[in-house]
């Protein structure tokens, strides 16, 4: 078996026929100093593979965790995939990605969600009221939401001489990514992802030409209402502004706005166009 790091890549070539964990882990500690977000292990020149050897990506996704960092495998053989599918624990903890490119884009939307969660940790002093703004698949523009949340997030506070002031909200905006119980949580889904930074994107833009006060992200779950409702609870979110989708979406999306009505630890203030 040969290793090669390179860049945000580890390839191996030949044949895993055991657990090389303790071989790559070098390589791999090297790369996550460049790339702390995490790496991507190209499985494409691997020729055989037996389960021992499957191993080696269990290993690897428990190292890359401790480190609080990710680890995708990429461009699989049908032939290893055939092997990892076997071996009890490693098909269901070892994220894939059909190229090293999906999986790329799918660690820098992951990054891109860690830096504005570290921003927002940041910001001392006394903080002004919150306002989630989750997105579920299928609701209108995110401008419609944000405005909203602009609005019935300001409130009347009192400078140091007893004036009044607005004092404008902290909006959080998060995407909510169902991932499959079938699949590991961290996953590429490309589709989704895809969507999700295009709507990223045009926050961001809104965000900066109203100048509000914004944090968006990806927020990558099993549950959608758990993970709204949770997230409303961790942000102490005064208030909250969720769209309605349109009819012809479906069953799913609307299931899940009326169970964030019922649980949801704060003001919710629905948002509909047709």
């Amino acid at each position: 078996m040969i290793i090669d790091a390179r860049g945000d890549v580890v390839t191996l070539s030949g044949k895993l026929e055991k657990n090389l964990w303790l071989s790559i882990q070098a390589a791999a500690e090297l790369l996550l100093r460049q790339h702390p977000n995490g790496i991507l292990i190209d499985a494409s020149k691997i020729t055989s593979c037996s389960p021992e050897g499957a191993r080696t990506f269990l290993d690897g996704i428990e190292y890359i965790e401790r480190h609080r960092a990710r680890i995708v495998l990429c461009q699989v053989p049908e032939l290893v995939m055939a092997v990892i599918r076997t071996v009890p624990g490693v098909r269901s903890a070892v994220p894939t990605a059909p190229t090293c490119e999906e999986a790329r884009a799918s660690l820098d939307l992951a990054l891109r969600t860690r830096v504005n969660e570290k921003l927002r940790r940041a910001e001392g002093g006394v903080q002004p009221p919150a306002v989630l703004v989750p997105v579920v698949q299928g609701t209108m523009s995110v401008k419609d939401a944000l405005g909203l949340a602009q609005v019935i997030g300001t409130e009347i506070g009192h400078d140091a001489h007893g004036g009044q002031i607005k004092v404008l909200p902290r909006i959080q905006l998060s995407y909510i990514l169902v991932v499959p119980r079938s699949l590991p949580l961290n996953t590429p889904l490309t589709e989704e992802e895809t969507e999700a930074r295009s709507l990223l994107n045009e926050a961001e833009e809104f965000a900066t030409t109203h100048d509000l006060n914004m944090s968006a992200g990806v927020a990558r779950t099993r549950d959608a209402v758990e993970e709204i409702v949770g997230l409303a609870r961790t942000l102490n979110a005064a208030k909250m502004v969720i769209a309605v989708p349109p009819a012809s979406v479906g069953k799913n999306v609307t299931n899940v706005v009326e169970n964030v009505l019922h649980k949801a630890p704060c003001e919710v203030l629905m948002i509909k166009k047709d």
